[in-house]
């Protein structure tokens, strides 16, 4: 290059015919064909070579220029598809990691309604061992019920018959004829140790009534008890998917 920073010129007059057979012998290294050499007197046939090594040289251009251009198009496509199947390929990585938090969340479901299962079964043994126990509870207060209220009702209706031929002498008293003063004031006194008897009985039949109806209410009160536990045990047994085990844990 020169001072204004142009390259220089290769060939000039006094090396012309040197600087042609050097051009001759590169070209025709890559494949063209040779320029005609210069006889020295007649340079038309020399320039008409150049000419067409100039212009095969041109072609060789445009097609590297259209070859760089195809390429930078393919380079466009090729990296515009890269990208397409980076992003693609970013999306089904995020696709997998969420179906992987999804297993993950459900497999931790699992295991907690199994262990919610679990927890439900044992409080159901639990519940059914309960309502077992206040049933055989239930069954031994019946039986005592009823011997107590056949005890009791014995009771009452011996004091029941007890008081009627109490009732029965004192109106067989009535129809007694006259007697003396004596006689009176002693049966006077018979009549109020009849009332007081008589009054005696009576408030023993009320209470042992009253024992037998309280019996009855505490036997109503101890099943009504058994029928909402059972009841909460089958609800449990629902909700905790163990329905099929109800004949297992039947306890009506």
């Amino acid at each position: 290059m020169d001072a204004r920073g142009h390259l220089k010129s290769y060939c000039c007059v006094e090396n012309f015919e040197k600087a042609l057979q050097t051009i001759s012998e590169d070209i025709s290294v890559v494949g063209l064909v040779p320029i005609t050499e210069y006889d020295g007197s007649n340079p038309v046939p020399v320039i008409v070579s150049l000419v067409n090594t100039v212009w095969t040289l041109l072609q060789h251009r445009q097609q590297l220029v259209d070859s760089k251009r195809a390429l930078q198009l393919k380079i466009t496509v090729l990296s515009e598809s890269l990208n397409h199947s980076e992003e693609k390929q970013k999306r089904q990585e995020i696709n997998v990691l969420n179906k992987k938090n999804y297993l993950l969340i459900e497999k931790n479901m699992v295991k907690l309604l199994e262990q919610e299962k679990c927890e439900a079964l044992v409080k159901s043994n639990v519940l059914v061992k309960k309502v077992q126990e206040q049933k055989q509870q239930l069954k031994s207060r019946e039986l005592r019920f009823k011997f107590e209220f056949q005890r009791q009702s014995n009771e009452i209706a011996s004091l029941q018959d007890k008081l009627r031929r109490i009732l029965s002498k004192e109106k067989g008293d009535k129809w007694k004829g006259s007697v003396d003063n004596s006689s009176k004031a002693k049966s006077s006194d018979e009549h109020s140790k009849l009332d007081c008897v008589e009054d005696m009985y009576k408030k023993s039949i009320n209470r042992l009534e009253n024992n037998v109806q309280s019996l009855i209410k505490e036997n109503l009160e101890l099943r009504k008890l058994l029928d909402n536990v059972s009841s909460d045990l089958s609800h449990l047994l629902t909700n905790s998917d163990l329905s099929g085990k109800n004949d297992v844990f039947d306890v009506k």
